[in-house]
């Protein structure tokens, strides 16, 4: 279970168990929940909305309920002084232990409710959608903190190509040095572990443009243009893999994206 469901049964339960929305909030902050994560989950339409559990003890409803169970409490008293009056001075038989075993006490059978099971149903649509939005809203996180890194990638072979055709060292050792900050921070990134693959893909090409780029810088030096062919081969393969990595990164943005959908129907 996420901390959130957490948050919205531990509220669910305050609720039901009388407690107001401001002594709930204390209790969780004083638990060590941050206010962001507590006014979050207030905020949440679905607890508002769907789960009606403020206070029931003020409702017209819950007034209702109490003074019949007071009426059914009180005609109970009358009918156990009648029976015991009937039974121990009239010789009546009132008492329903007293019916004969060849006829038993029929009472009738209480309607069954499928309020549980609605109640369970909405509940788990309701599960299912969280937990849908939760992996959109963390693959967004993750592309919020890729896209720089991917621009910062491409500005980084831009400058490596005109190193290449200028011939230029000191280019290739500044270009170098963009490249490392990519790969340094890539490798800190925070991602859900249904982009593990096209994560860890892409940092492969990233290490394998690493090897590219002193291979070109050492063709350059030495004048070997055997070792120029093998780093642009390598670049081209780097390229293509990021790319590649791209289009599978898409088509989990547009799966996820599409599971809200389905949770919300």
């Amino acid at each position: 279970m996420s901390p959130t469901q957490q948050l919205v049964e531990y509220i669910k339960q305050a609720r039901i168990a009388g407690m107001a929305d401001d002594k709930i909030r204390e209790t969780l902050l004083q638990a060590g929940w941050t206010p962001m994560q507590v006014d979050e989950v207030f905020g949440q339409k679905f607890l508002n909305n769907n789960f009606q559990f403020s206070n029931n003890s003020q409702s017209p409803v819950y007034k209702l309920r109490f003074l019949i169970l007071i009426l059914i409490g009180l005609a109970t008293v009358a009918y156990i002084g009648i029976a015991y009056y009937f039974a121990n001075y009239q010789n009546f038989p009132l008492w329903p232990f007293e019916v004969p075993v060849s006829s038993p006490l029929l009472l009738p059978k209480a309607a069954e409710s499928t309020s549980p099971r609605s109640t369970s149903a909405r509940d788990l649509q309701l599960n299912r959608l969280e937990e849908a939005i939760q992996a959109r809203d963390e693959i967004a996180a993750y592309l919020s903190q890729v896209n720089p890194l991917l621009k910062a990638f491409d500005a980084y072979m831009a400058k490596s190509q005109i190193a290449l055709q200028n011939r230029s060292l000191s280019d290739f050792t500044a270009s170098r040095k963009d490249l490392e900050l990519v790969i340094n921070r890539w490798k800190v990134l925070v991602f859900p572990s249904v982009l593990n693959n096209v994560h860890q893909k892409v940092l492969n090409a990233l290490n394998d443009e690493m090897q590219s780029n002193k291979l070109a810088e050492e063709s350059i030096r030495n004048r070997d243009s055997a070792k120029l062919i093998e780093a642009i081969d390598l670049t081209d393969r780097v390229v293509a893999a990021i790319e590649e990595s791209n289009e599978e990164l898409r088509k989990i943005v547009a799966e996820a994206h599409e599971a809200v959908k389905r949770a919300q129907e």
